[in-house]
């Protein structure tokens, strides 16, 4: 990139806990339904900017769990599909329901809420991608960065430029809402079209 001055994203992150890391409850924990949702990997890819809720799949509120994933907060996957991040959107019918992420997947600690949106559009781009790509080991079936993200370099702004902390919060929110009301639609949607095939089908038995 043309910009010389750059820092690592460890620069952006709590000194005392830059990240939260999630966990592995088991296949044992895993029902129907229930109030507690289980957001993996699978459900974050390069593509979107928040995650794909039709990828979720539910626990067993019994067990407990304390990662718990809250809106706005983004999460960075470790482990697989390295690299691949979003902006946790909250879109739940019931104030009861909660969502708890994966092993395989990090929620880092930021300095500043500002510092939040800045380094998710970098984590993005391929630049940031490269990096972790080149210093994630090679040859293991599942790869593992660690915290290896920490040590990749970004931009830094000058005092001049702390407005672009506010334009790339706009954008981003604006982009992840988005999504969110569009995979709320295409849902109903698809519930309509299965009600009137089960209508036809009903008619012609």
């Amino acid at each position: 990139i043309k910009r010389k001055k750059q820092t690592k994203i460890s620069y952006f992150l709590s000194e005392q806990i830059p990240y939260y890391k999630g966990d592995e409850p088991g296949s044992i924990t895993y029902v129907e339904k229930s109030n507690v949702s289980f957001l993996r990997n699978s459900c974050i890819n390069g593509l979107n900017v928040s995650f794909l809720p039709q990828k979720l799949i539910n626990l067993n509120p019994n067990y407990g769990f304390e990662n718990m994933v809250s809106n706005l907060d983004v999460l960075l996957c470790k482990d697989a599909n390295i690299g691949d991040a979003c902006l946790y959107i909250e879109d739940k019918k019931n104030k009861d329901e909660i969502t708890v992420y994966s092993s395989g997947i990090i929620k880092p600690n930021f300095k500043d809420e500002k510092y939040k949106y800045y380094c998710l559009a970098f984590f993005k781009d391929n630049y940031f991608l490269q990096q972790l790509d080149a210093k994630t080991p090679k040859g293991s079936t599942i790869r593992h960065s660690g915290d290896r993200f920490m040590d990749c370099l970004i931009p830094l702004l000058q005092e001049d430029e702390e407005w672009i902390y506010d334009a790339f919060e706009n954008l981003l929110k604006n982009i992840a809402y988005a999504e969110v009301v569009s995979f709320n639609k295409l849902h109903e949607s698809e519930e309509i079209i299965n009600i009137l095939i089960e209508r036809k089908v009903k008619k012609c038995c």
